[in-house]
C-alpha cells in the first residue's frame, strides 16, 4: 500500500520574538535546529519551508502578531493556520481567544524539547564552510 501524502506546511518564525522571548535567555537554543523541531511538532505534515520575518513593534505589546495572522485567514481561508506561543498565562489567554475566533488552532510551544533539536556542534555549509557553535551558546 502507498502512504498518504502529507500536507504540506511553510512555517513563519517572527525573528525578533524567538530572540527575546526564548534564545536570548536560553543562549544555546540559538543553535536549535527549527527544521527538526517543527518536523517534530508537525510529524502529519511535510514541512516544506521555514521563513523568518519580524512583526510591527507595537508599544503597548497587545497586538504584535494579530494583524498579520487576521489579514492571512482573510486572503487565504481556506489554509489551515495554526499558531505556537511560548506560553499561554492569563495574561495572554485574550491572544488565545483572538486566534480561536477567526479560526486559528493555538498550541503551546514545547519549550522541554528545545534541546533535542540542536545543530551538531559544526555545520558544514553549502559553500564548503563549516560554522561552529560559539563556546557561550554551550
Amino acid at each position: 500500500m502507498s502512504e498518504t501524502p502529507k500536507s504540506r506546511c511553510i512555517v513563519y518564525v517572527d525573528g525578533f520574538n524567538f530572540y527575546y522571548g526564548i534564545s536570548r535567555k536560553n543562549p544555546a537554543w540559538k543553535w536549535l535546529n527549527i527544521q527538526s523541531f517543527f518536523e517534530l511538532l508537525r510529524r502529519n505534515d511535510d514541512v516544506a519551508a521555514i521563513k523568518y520575518f519580524t512583526a510591527e513593534i507595537n508599544p503597548d505589546k497587545t497586538k504584535y502578531l494579530e494583524p498579520g495572522v487576521a489579514m492571512i485567514r482573510r486572503r487565504f481561508p481556506k489554509i489551515k493556520v495554526s499558531v505556537y506561543l511560548p506560553q499561554l498565562p492569563a495574561s495572554q489567554g485574550r491572544n488565545n481567544y483572538f486566534y480561536q475566533s477567526i479560526g486559528v488552532t493555538c498550541n503551546l510551544l514545547p519549550l522541554g524539547r528545545i534541546p533535542e533539536n540542536q545543530l551538531s556542534q559544526c555545520v558544514f555549509l553549502p559553500n564548503g564552510g563549516v560554522a561552529e557553535r560559539p563556546t557561550e551558546w554551550c
